[in-house]
């Protein structure tokens, strides 16, 4: 219910669930739709999380590195470091750890 109504972190939490499929079906683009709103209110989490996720794709998310480095780009702007191209390129480079 937070995340319905606009609760950033709640946002990222649900976005995490369905990524991992706890509790919900696993569904990478859900979990996508959850990070993006909680990156576009500013979350940083919220940013960095979708970058993973459009970096990545998979299971029917597409890749788009482009739309990644975008998300990565306000994250690093607000100062996490694991946003930086160093850091985020070689987690996007499979193998990968996820949640599986």
């Amino acid at each position: 219910r937070r995340a319905a109504r606009g609760d950033a972190e709640a946002q990222v939490d649900l976005g995490t669930l369905h990524e991992a499929g706890i509790g919900v079906v696993q569904d990478k683009a859900e979990a996508l739709r959850w990070y993006a709103r909680a990156g576009q209110q500013g979350n940083v989490y919220g940013q960095y999380f979708s970058g993973l996720a459009l970096g990545r794709g998979g299971d029917g998310l597409a890749k788009d590195v482009d739309a990644a480095a975008g998300w990565f780009a306000k994250a690093e702007a607000q100062g996490f470091y694991m946003a930086a191209e160093s850091y985020w390129r070689e987690a996007i480079a499979p193998p990968f750890w996820t949640f599986e």
